[in-house]
């Protein structure tokens, strides 16, 4: 895992683009066969990808838990949310078999301790692309499809900004501890 740490406003002041790029974008997220993890300190989140092509990957194979977090298990204190970008694919939560398929969501509440990602056609992989968050309590889990995201349509061609949102792990669709969340006062 690529552990990231916090930039001060002056550094980051005089930084030059390559070292911006090296120091916040993240590449390389979707590797056979594998699980990438960055863990920013700045917001406390980790980004992850995973692309399952012909075998099953554990989501915290290149996590140590108790050294990277002092728990025993990744989702111990965190949730998950992840969308697949990719072909079908199946998540095997604490023995609960997830169907995600092309842009369908996860959301995994804290607590979640086995998790495993795999492709349903290796031909076309699933990609999940994810962020876990702490987490101070837990939700149920659930498929969240793309049917049921909310989808809000901004700008205009016009103005060469036309697109969709699509909100996923987001309050008015499933209730989360933190992640979709703006801040914790929001939510009192």
């Amino acid at each position: 895992m690529d552990i990231r740490y916090s930039t001060g406003k002056i550094p980051f002041r005089t930084m030059t683009t390559e070292e911006l790029r090296n120091e916040f974008l993240i590449q390389n997220i979707f590797v056979k066969n594998d699980v990438t993890a960055v863990y920013s300190h700045i917001d406390r989140i980790v980004t992850l990808g995973a692309m399952p092509v012909d075998k099953a990957v554990k989501l915290d194979k290149n996590i140590d838990a108790m050294k990277d977090f002092g728990v025993d298990y990744f989702l111990q204190r965190r949730e998950l949310g992840m969308i697949n970008i990719g072909g079908d694919g199946v998540v095997v939560a604490d023995g609960v078999k997830f169907e995600v398929k092309h842009y369908d969501a996860l959301y995994l509440g804290a607590g979640t301790k086995e998790v495993t990602l795999e492709s349903v056609d290796k031909k076309n992989p699933a990609k999940f692309y994810m962020n876990s968050t702490p987490a101070h309590c837990t939700y149920p889990s659930r498929v969240i499809t793309y049917e049921q995201a909310n989808h809000i349509h901004m700008g205009s061609a016009a103005e060469s900004n036309d697109r969709t949102i699509n909100q996923y792990i987001h309050p008015s669709v499933l209730e989360t501890c933190q992640i979709g969340r703006a801040s914790c006062r929001e939510r009192v």
